[in-house]
């Protein structure tokens, strides 16, 4: 009886979780262009300039140094910070945290399966793997 229950229960936290996952949020639609970023606790000048493009739940991803990535986005806005998940078209994936404040949009990532958990705020050290990313959305 107790396993029974226990495998409900199990379900049912599943089943609420997929339901409380989005596939898109509508303030992050549209073109974002970096400002800044850093990592390991250090800026990383590299990446300013680069263009992130969100289109329901598509994003693309054009590097200042001329890669482009693409894949598809997950995101949950029930939770604080919100949570986004990138799916590499390329299989990798990275688990993120962000935040929207008008033209103002804040990313803080690590690639999923390496040493560190998904950021739980938008700072990075140098004992982490964390890579926050400043957007302002492109004219």
């Amino acid at each position: 009886m107790r396993q029974r229950f226990l495998s409900l229960f199990g379900a049912v936290c599943v089943f609420a979780l997929l339901l409380s996952a989005q596939t898109s949020d509508p303030a992050l639609q549209g073109k974002w262009t970096v400002i800044g970023a850093q990592h390991g606790g250090k800026p990383m000048d590299g990446l300013t300039g680069g263009i992130m493009t969100v289109a329901n739940d598509r994003f693309e991803i054009r590097t200042a140094s001329g890669s482009t990535l693409k894949g598809a986005l997950q995101v949950n806005t029930s939770v604080k910070p919100y949570v986004m998940g990138f799916l590499h078209d390329s299989g990798m994936r990275w688990d993120a945290i962000y935040e929207v404040d008008g033209e103002d949009f804040k990313l803080n990532y690590v690639d999923t399966g390496g040493k560190d958990p998904r950021p739980t705020a938008f700072k990075t050290s140098a004992a982490t793997e964390e890579t926050l990313v400043i957007l302002k959305r492109a004219k």
